[in-house]
Formats: C-alpha cells, sequence, structure tokens
C-alpha cells in the first residue's frame, strides 16, 4: 500500500513518526508533492490513497486542492482527512463551508479524541460513524536528554530558583499569548514566564514583547526550536501552559510533549487535552474569565512532581504504534479492502 502525505511539515514530528510505525506495518509513506501535482494527477497518481492533513489558509490555495480532490474522486483515488483544526489557524472567509465540503467527499475523518469527534460530526453536518478516533501518539525519547534542570536554566537565562512557566510552540494569535502575558503579570512572586517558538510575523513579536515590557520575567525565546533546545525547554520548566481557546493539534502535540517529559499542564478543557492527562487538577472552564490567572496561581501551590508522573504513566499508553494501527484499518476500509 502506498500513501500520499499532504501537505507536509519537515519540522512537524507528527507526520515522520506516524510514518515510521505505518512501515511496520508495511505501508509505504510518501511525502513529495510533485506526487500531488495537477500534471501527475491528469495522468497517472503514483499512490493508492491520499492522506489529508492540514488545509491551506489562502481562498485561492484552497480552491485549488479543492480542483485536485475532485480529480482524485474522478480517478476512484479515496483520501483520508486528519482534522488537526476545525478550521485553519487564521481565520478566512469559506473556511467551514470548504471543511464541510470536504469531509463529505472524504472516505474517513481521522480525530484525535471522542470530544473532537462529537465536534467535528456536528460543525460538518456528517454523520458520527464516519468520523474515527486515534489518539495522539507521544514523544517520550524522541528529544535528547541531556542538560539537567539546573544546567537548562543557566542555558537559556531563566533564575534556578524561580517557578518556571513554559509557552511552546509557534507564536500565533489563536494561541492567546497576549492573554497569557496579560494573566501572568497579575501574578505575584518570584516566578517566570518563557514563551519559546517563532512568531508568525514581526507584527505579532512587537506586540507581545510591548505587553511584557515592564516585567522583567518574561523571557522571550522567538526563533525555532532545534530538537536539543527543546529538551532544554521542557527541562528548564515547572508547568506548562497551554493558553489556547479552540481545539487544534498543536496543543495536542505540546500537550504530549509535555506529558513525555513528565511535566504537569495546565489548560482550558478544550479538544483532546482532558484526554491526554493522568491529571487534569490543573485544567479550567474556558468561560471562566479568570481562570488561566488562577491557575497560574494555583500551579506554584500544587505537588507538580506527583501530576507529572500521573502524566508520563498516561503518555506511555499512548503509543504511535497504536494510532498506526487504526489508521492502517481505515486506509483498508478506504480502499475496499475490509
Amino acid at each position: 500500500m502506498r500513501i500520499l502525505v499532504f501537505p507536509y511539515f519537515p519540522t512537524n514530528p507528527y507526520q515522520s513518526l506516524l510514518a515510521k510505525s505505518l512501515k511496520s506495518l508495511d505501508i509505504e509513506t510518501v511525502f513529495d508533492k510533485k506526487e500531488f501535482g495537477l500534471l501527475t494527477l491528469l495522468t497517472k497518481p503514483r499512490f493508492d490513497l491520499l492522506h489529508l492533513h492540514w488545509l491551506p489558509s489562502e481562498l485561492h490555495k484552497k480552491l485549488h486542492l479543492l480542483v485536485k480532490l475532485l480529480l482524485l474522486e474522478a480517478r476512484g483515488i479515496p483520501f483520508v482527512w486528519t482534522v488537526h483544526n476545525l478550521t485553519p489557524h487564521e481565520p478566512r472567509m469559506g473556511n467551514l463551508w470548504i471543511g464541510r465540503w470536504i469531509s463529505r467527499r472524504a472516505h474517513a475523518i481521522i480525530v484525535h479524541c471522542q470530544t473532537v469527534r462529537d465536534t467535528v460530526a456536528k460543525a460538518y453536518a456528517i454523520p458520527n460513524d464516519k468520523v474515527f478516533v486515534a489518539p495522539h501518539g507521544n514523544f517520550i525519547g524522541f528529544y535528547p536528554k541531556s542538560l539537567s534542570r539546573l544546567q537548562a536554566r543557566e542555558k537559556l537565562g531563566l533564575a534556578k530558583n524561580d517557578f518556571v512557566y513554559l509557552a511552546f510552540g509557534a507564536v500565533r494569535p489563536y494561541k492567546g499569548m497576549d492573554e497569557l502575558i496579560n494573566e501572568f503579570k497579575k501574578v505575584p512572586g518570584k516566578k517566570q514566564l518563557l514563551i519559546a517558538g517563532p512568531p508568525l510575523n514581526s507584527t505579532i513579536r512587537q506586540t507581545l514583547e510591548q505587553l511584557a515590557s515592564g516585567d522583567r520575567r518574561i523571557k522571550f525565546l522567538f526563533r525555532l526550536i532545534l530538537s536539543a533546545d527543546v529538551t532544554d525547554c521542557f527541562m528548564s520548566a515547572d508547568c506548562i501552559v497551554l493558553p489556547y481557546m479552540n481545539f487544534s493539534t498543536s496543543a495536542s502535540s505540546v500537550a504530549a510533549l509535555a506529558t513525555s517529559f513528565g511535566k504537569a499542564v495546565l489548560a482550558a478543557r478544550i479538544g483532546c487535552i482532558p484526554d491526554q492527562l493522568g491529571d487534569s487538577s490543573l485544567l479550567y472552564d474556558p468561560r471562566d474569565v479568570d481562570g488561566l490567572r488562577r491557575g497560574l496561581e494555583h500551579a506554584s501551590e500544587l505537588d507538580l512532581k506527583s501530576i507529572g508522573k500521573k502524566n508520563l504513566l498516561k503518555a506511555q499508553e499512548l503509543s504511535w504504534d497504536n494510532l498506526a494501527r487504526t489508521t492502517e484499518g481505515i486506509y483498508r476500509n478506504a480502499l475496499g479492502e475490509r
């Protein structure tokens, strides 16, 4: 079986780890975007099934994708879609309509938990039995562990005895970093906030830097975080903060990273995050306007090592092999082999 994955982001280990587990099931995963070009689709596609992941944000790219999916349909080549976000990160006209169009033509929809399954089925007006749950894998052992907690803090310029919150990942508007900064500034004491990841653009960077001005406890690491630095960021932190207000695989991936490092997670009770945690004592109601601030205050009072151990045990249950086996069944069903 030859599966084309589109689009492919080499900096995100999600797709490569899934592909590695699929390979053990004799499923070849192809990432070459040329194989999804119009000319190839018009002549002779060289794959059995398309696995669609993230949708483009720009309208013209969305329309281009729809044309390609229609060509696949005409050739009898099925596709499945992993819905990482209900709509693309940056809001655009027609996002929900296009999501519904694609979901109705897909042979199957994949999500990472039951809560999101119900949300997607309702939003896209499709039957629940078309949406399959395949839990997100963990990152245990993927990133090298080298420095100790204190060494990592020294490398990153963090105080060795302060309580450190980490907000990790590409900095985009929907992730709520502006709210996090505003709420953190209300929390007194020897605490630090590290926001680590590349900003979407210079405007976002300047906006966050302005918000943080006057509070020297806030530190930015505005760049792509390489593998060794990922370990340093998580090793240095006491608590991982996810101030997201909408479900996304970005949130699930950071939660998976946090639990893989045995860390406590402070987040709104949304999407798949509750399913990923072994201890949900730091989750708050997203409708509570003071939930994030109270969570920041409460985190430093808890036994975070115990919470982290429970989260690590939960992470150990969520393997890429399990995700691959579920995905294989979905592929074979789409191809009429089951």
